[in-house]
């Protein structure tokens, strides 16, 4: 019997052999010679200082701000780094500033940075970091940055770096609803932390700069006035006399208004050199009050609708009813004489003129009130009552 042979072929299998970089800078030691970060405890020095924040300020506000200086000017790198590549090679150095630990939760943006609940509803807090006192940038953390040098193989050399210029700003931020009352707000952040990481290198290879712990309050006031309904009487007049009646002064009343502190400010424009709040160190520091008062101002609506004056601007139309006047409407003006219906139409508020006071306080807004022509054609005697639904936005 014949034997037939076979052959079979198959993949008997593939060893894989995946090629290993291993790093050929080794460093003998840091450039700083640290073991750890140096601690700084940062002051929240709003702890005697109180803003207020009104109803109607817009989310996104800026209630406080305070700048932190990075005081340190200790170079941080490595040193003692030498290659074994002929010609030598590149070292990467990260100078990273991290956070120890878990963020709060995020309640909101502010230029584009995240902002972290502080625990009071409708209040958040930025912290972010500026590499130039006079610039307007600012970023995020964590934040990092890497550098890199030629390392010879034929003599060791150290690369590390400052920044002079390296800072924080602390901001408080309005994100929502702020209810009324009288809040303290805790700085519950984590600690930072500055070092300079080689990721391409053994041996040594951190090195360690500051960590800012920062802690403290600001208290927040926050609410609005009581306003009870106006009503003036204007009297009988004789469409005959005059296109114009005489004047009726009368008063919108605010009544048990909050203090009214002012806050602190941060437009886009902005660099930290404006920030009024300054901490250099633990003996070293800047405190001053607010920078940007609270404001007032008022809008007047006519429940009829507006009308248009025979001299120009805007009018109160008189209550439609069948024995109404014709031809005539009612005027409003501030005590600068300005036509407040002009503003309100357009939506723009007026504002109120009022001296405001860091003490719980009653106010009055003078105004004054006439019958004027209008410009319709039409002159008819007759009841002349209107209604005007008055908005007072606070901030």
């Amino acid at each position: 019997m014949p034997i037939k042979s076979w052959l079979r072929w198959g993949l008997a299998g593939l060893l894989l052999l995946p090629f290993i970089s291993f790093a050929s800078i080794t460093c003998t030691k840091n450039y700083s010679g640290r073991t750890s970060y140096v601690d700084q405890y940062v002051s929240v020095l709003g702890k005697n200082i109180t803003v207020s924040a009104l109803r109607d300020l817009p989310v996104g506000s800026v209630l406080y701000r305070q700048y932190i200086y990075d005081a340190d000017t200790q170079t941080i790198g490595v040193d003692g780094c030498i290659s074994d590549v002929p010609g030598g090679e590149y070292l990467k150095l990260v100078h990273a500033l991290n956070i120890e630990g878990a963020l709060p939760a995020v309640v909101g943006q502010y230029q584009g940075l995240n902002v972290y609940s502080t625990g009071v509803s409708g209040i958040g807090v930025v912290v972010a970091v500026t590499y130039n006192n006079n610039s307007t940038s600012l970023y995020g953390l964590p934040d990092s940055s890497t550098k890199q040098t030629n390392i010879l193989d034929t003599e060791s050399r150290s690369f590390g770096t400052s920044y002079a210029d390296q800072a924080f700003e602390l901001l408080l931020v309005k994100v929502g609803d702020i209810a009324p009352g009288t809040w303290t707000v805790a700085f519950t952040y984590p600690a930072i932390t500055h070092s300079a990481q080689v990721t391409n290198a053994t041996g040594v290879t951190q090195d360690y700069g500051y960590r800012w712990n920062i802690s403290g309050s600001v208290n927040v006031v926050a609410g609005t006035c009581q306003t009870p309904d106006v009503t003036v009487p204007m009297g009988e007049h004789s469409i005959a006399q005059s296109t114009t009646t005489e004047w009726v002064d009368f008063n919108i009343n605010l009544l048990n208004c909050p203090p009214m502190y002012g806050r602190y400010n941060r437009n886009a424009s902005d660099s930290s050199s404006t920030a009024v709040i300054r901490w250099q160190s633990k003996t070293d520091y800047t405190i001053a009050g607010p920078d940007m008062a609270n404001s007032i101002g008022f809008l007047l609506n006519p429940v009829s609708g507006y009308q248009m004056l025979a001299a120009g601007g805007e009018c109160a139309a008189l209550t439609n009813d069948i024995d109404m006047a014709k031809g005539m409407c009612l005027e409003i003006q501030n005590r600068d004489n300005a036509n407040v219906l002009t503003n309100s139409k357009a939506n723009t508020l007026t504002d109120s003129g009022l001296t405001l006071l860091q003490t719980t306080a009653s106010y009055a807004i003078p105004l004054r009130a006439r019958y004027s022509r209008n410009n319709e054609s039409t002159l008819r005697a007759g009841k002349a009552d209107t209604a005007v639904e008055f908005t007072i936005n606070y901030q």
